[in-house]
């Protein structure tokens, strides 16, 4: 029976050491004393007794234990470390570094490697908390509301061990962050239909006018020609690299993206309001010509045939209906010089005859008369001719 004992405990003595050299264990000053004698090799002598062997195998079960619930924390550091990997988002170089971790500290004597890893991937993961805030922040802004709390819960798995609060953090933002994005890409695209239309709007007063746009305020109208010039102006966070280490971040490109559709839309807007007041004043025109040309053109008959063939705000009929007033005009002036002129000679003819018959020698006045008559018509005629050669 000693014999079995002595074995039994050398048994459990290399069972022990075993344990120890798994776990790294140091022997210390505040070391169990039945420990201490596995150490110094004195298995032999202890255990013998039912007492002894009692307690030796309790220290066994207590390694034993201690062993598995390392090993079990080991477990669990090494789900974080892939948790945070995945969070942090490492480029794949980085996971295959990780990866290659992982195997090379499957110990429970890299419980301190495991640990500062984790340390590193958390500060990771602090770096991308900073700047999703940052980007939630700036989109925020460019949808009008405040910076508020963040109400998502990210969806866990079965098998995942509870989030650490940092990574929980970074998933609701990650959430948050993507819920704004599609409203403000939703809120971009609307705006995109907008102002596209606005644009085809302009080049068609262009059209309906006949006239080219302005450089250089009708340049971005002409680029949105094509539709896809404003879809170019991109979605939030277009061009990021996936990793976030791209030489700009996600927030700056946001900010450049919506700066550049703002200044779209105000430049197009402004072209808008400027070809809309010019097809006003032309329409303004167009009336007002036909309106002339009704008053000044006679019959129905003689005018409504010219306006409705020029009854557009086309420059080509402004121009024909600009024309044909003037000509209009100048000849309802030359009826009415040539009236005046009328009026006056028979004026004349009348104050000649007056004094005619009042002269003392009517004959000699009256040839005197004739002859000035004579003259003054010659030159009525002449001026007459050249007025019809002209005409």
């Amino acid at each position: 029976a000693v014999h079995r004992r002595r074995v039994s405990a050398v048994q459990v003595a290399f069972s022990l050491c075993g344990i120890w050299e798994e776990l790294g264990v140091v022997p210390g000053p505040d070391e169990h004393p039945i420990d201490r004698a596995m150490r110094c090799g004195q298995q032999e002598e202890f255990g013998v007794s039912d007492s002894e062997h009692s307690a030796l195998l309790g220290r066994l079960t207590y390694w034993e234990a201690e062993k598995a619930r390392q090993r079990q924390h080991l477990l669990e550091i090494h789900r974080r470390l892939c948790l945070l990997a995945d969070v942090a988002a490492l480029p794949e170089p980085e996971v295959l570094e990780l990866e290659k971790f992982l195997e090379a500290n499957a110990q429970c004597t890299a419980l301190a490697a495991c640990k500062a890893m984790e340390l590193r991937l958390s500060e990771a993961v602090e770096l991308r908390i900073r700047e999703f805030t940052g980007r939630r922040n700036t989109l925020l802004a460019e949808l009008g509301e405040g910076e508020g709390q963040i109400n998502e819960q990210p969806e866990l798995g079965e098998d995942l061990c509870e989030l650490p609060p940092h990574v929980a953090q970074l998933k609701a933002l990650e959430a948050h962050v993507g819920r704004l994005e599609s409203q403000i890409q939703t809120r971009r695209s609307d705006a995109a239909r907008e102002v596209t239309e606005v644009a085809r709007q302009v080049q068609a007063i262009w059209q309906e006018l006949n006239e080219e746009p302005v450089m250089p305020r009708d340049a971005a109208v002409q680029q949105l020609g094509l539709r896809d010039a404003i879809n170019d102006i991109g979605e939030p966070g277009a061009g990021v690299d996936p990793s976030g280490k791209d030489d700009q971040t996600a927030e700056e490109i946001t900010k450049e993206v919506s700066a550049d559709q703002q200044m779209v839309l105000t430049s197009v807007q402004q072209s808008f309001q400027t070809w809309e007041a010019r097809r006003a004043a032309a329409a303004e025109e167009l009336a007002r010509l036909h309106s002339g040309i009704r008053t000044m053109g006679g019959t129905p008959e003689a005018v409504e045939p010219f306006l409705a063939k020029h009854c557009t705000l086309h420059r080509r009929d402004i121009s024909a209906c600009r024309s044909r007033l003037q000509k209009m005009r100048e000849a309802a002036q030359r009826a009415e010089e040539e009236l005046d002129r009328q009026y006056h000679f028979k004026t004349e003819q009348r104050e000649r005859a007056q004094c005619l018959a009042a002269a003392p020698e009517p004959i000699e006045t009256f040839h005197s008369s004739i002859r000035a008559l004579r003259e003054q018509q010659r030159g009525l005629f002449g001026v007459k001719g050249r007025l019809r050669g002209g005409g």
